[in-house]
């Protein structure tokens, strides 16, 4: 079996290849935009918001600065998409990306795993038929060739890991091997409380250390999310879309940076 080209920059490709082919190691994987294009997580959010959050038992007025207009828009349903995704931009915008996650949690709670196995996978279909989600095929290759050579090969996400969990024996990933954001539950449904660590920045390489004790030979990410994770790597590669590589300074690193696919 050979690993495929395909697009790879010539740099990313030899050093990767060298890498794979010393000796088996772990490797770990960033999903939404990096494994895939898109962000199932936030198809997932956007969906349940075009519901009108039918499964949320928690007070929604308590996760938003206005809560008397939160109430009036939950009570209401009118622009409740588009007045939760402002707040979610507020977020990040104001203070940064793992917060805007960590605030997105209660979103994801109210279910049962299994509904939200199931709305998932409505979701997963849904959003692949529209095109807004594909599986890069560079990526599904390199999984591919790092198995056939024995490596240990995990997705770490900032995404619900039972959301993960529900696609990724599509690309050749165990569910096992799935570390994303876990929500405690009450015994029957998500609630909105995050178990720690959380797998978002540094989290990322705290969750691989409390589960495998090590840090990865080999990572793939897309954002400044990913960062801690590339740079505690042997190898990180680093998947530049809209620039993004400009804002995070990886000179004489040991992240190679690939153009987005």
């Amino acid at each position: 079996m050979k690993f495929p080209r395909e697009r790879w920059e010539t740099n990313v490709y030899e050093t990767l290849l060298e890498l794979i082919e010393s000796k088996p190691g772990l490797a770990c994987f960033d999903f939404d935009n990096t494994i895939i294009k898109g962000d199932l997580g936030e198809e997932f959010m956007r969906e349940v918001l075009s519901l009108g959050l039918p499964h949320l038992k928690s007070d929604f007025s308590i996760w938003f600065r206005d809560n008397k207009q939160a109430k009036e828009i939950f009570q209401s349903k009118k622009d409740l998409t588009q007045f939760v995704w402002n707040e979610y931009e507020w977020i990040f915008e104001t203070q940064g990306l793992e917060a805007s996650y960590r605030w997105s949690a209660f979103l994801f709670s109210g279910f049962s795993k299994e509904e939200q196995i199931e709305l998932t996978k409505i979701v997963w279909e849904k959003a692949k038929k529209e095109n807004r989600i594909l599986v890069y095929p560079e990526m599904s290759s390199l999984i591919e060739y790092l198995k056939h050579k024995a490596w240990i090969v995990k997705i770490v996400t900032a995404s619900p890991e039972t959301i993960i969990q529900t696609v990724s024996e599509e690309i050749g990933i165990s569910q096992e091997s799935v570390y994303g954001m876990q929500l405690e539950t009450d015994g029957i449904y998500f609630l909105p409380k995050l178990i720690e660590p959380y797998p978002c920045r540094e989290g990322k390489v705290n969750r691989i250390k409390k589960e495998l004790q090590r840090t990865p030979d080999l990572s793939l990410g897309d954002s400044i999310n990913d960062e801690p994770m590339l740079r505690s790597s042997t190898l990180g590669i680093f998947l530049n879309k809209n620039g993004n590589a400009q804002k995070i300074s990886f000179h004489d690193s040991n992240v190679l940076i690939q153009n987005v696919f």
